[in-house]
């Protein structure tokens, strides 16, 4: 009599974990969100476009290892950059572009463009899928995290630009089955007008510094960095006239419209009159140090 019990009370545990199975390995992770769920929720969806900014190098780092893969200084820390300056690189030892260090100079920023045309994709389904009683918030802030989203594209375009040049145009996020060797590169010349595009569509939506959160783009930064690319175009190293190709430079350059375009938009930060030069008390270099680094403090940096 007791074989048949256990035989009973195993076969009832059996038929309950079969009819559970299905339960069991549906559960939703904890760890992650679902993607429907993270478009249908504006908080959700500025949390990942928080991925974009962590992904992006500081203005700092960047510029000071771009200077270390020139003649301008030398880049103590190393990194492979010395492969560089030498004329040593090789399809087997890139030097400083195989250093997540130097993500900026090489071609990772495409899984941060990745991440942003699948923002940009998406964000207007959070809208849609907002309550009614809520939906005009969340238009709001969804139109600002666009023009985020534009300005981190427009970053990392402008990033690569300055060590590559001419650069493949990608709007939309790729997908697991897409042909990722048919897209052709663009011209350096397509690559500004497109930065360019997106710093406008940028400034478009973008608030003025004292209106966002500290660390977001805003509208004096998206303005800044058009201003910064359409000087870099202009200048004798892509608008001399010498470029080998239309990857590196202009073949064709307008000189006189190269440099009105970048004087433009430098007077379009300047009229905002939001930003002016810190007075460090040169030359006076002790001054100059102890105030530049009071300046930093002040602004919540260190």
């Amino acid at each position: 009599m007791k074989k048949y019990i256990n035989i009973n009370v195993l076969s009832v545990f059996l038929l309950l974990m079969t009819s559970c199975v299905e339960e069991v390995l549906e559960k939703a992770p904890l760890d992650r969100y679902a993607e429907e769920l993270v478009w249908s929720d504006i908080n959700l969806a500025n949390s990942y476009l928080n991925t974009a900014y962590r992904n992006m190098s500081s203005g700092f780092n960047s510029n000071l290892n771009l200077a270390g893969v020139s003649d301008h200084t030398f880049f103590i820390h190393i990194y492979g950059t010395d492969v560089y300056v030498q004329g040593n690189i090789t399809p087997s030892n890139m030097g400083p572009f195989n250093h997540t260090r130097f993500r900026f100079l090489n071609w990772q920023l495409f899984d941060n463009i990745q991440i942003i045309n699948t923002f940009l994709e998406n964000i207007d389904k959070v809208v849609e899928n907002t309550e009614e009683n809520e939906r005009e918030a969340a238009q709001i802030k969804a139109e600002i995290l666009k023009g985020e989203a534009f300005f981190l594209r427009a970053f990392a375009y402008a990033q690569m630009a300055r060590t590559f040049g001419g650069l493949p145009i990608l709007t939309e996020p790729f997908g697991i089955g897409d042909d990722y060797l048919g897209t052709a590169r663009g011209s350096f010349e397509e690559t500004i007008d497109f930065i360019v595009q997106d710093c406008d569509n940028a400034a478009s939506l973008l608030l003025p510094k004292e209106e966002m959160e500290m660390g977001r783009a805003t509208k004096g930064a998206a303005l800044a960095l058009k201003s910064r690319i359409l000087l870099f175009a202009a200048s004798d190293l892509t608008a001399d006239g010498t470029a080998e190709n239309k990857y590196v430079g202009y073949e064709n350059p307008d000189r006189t419209a190269l440099w009105l375009a970048a004087k433009n938009a430098a007077k379009a930060v300047i009229d905002m009159n939001a930003y002016s030069l810190a007075d460090f008390g040169a030359p006076d270099k002790e001054a100059v140090a102890n105030n530049y680094y009071d300046f930093f403090q002040t602004n919540g940096s260190f």
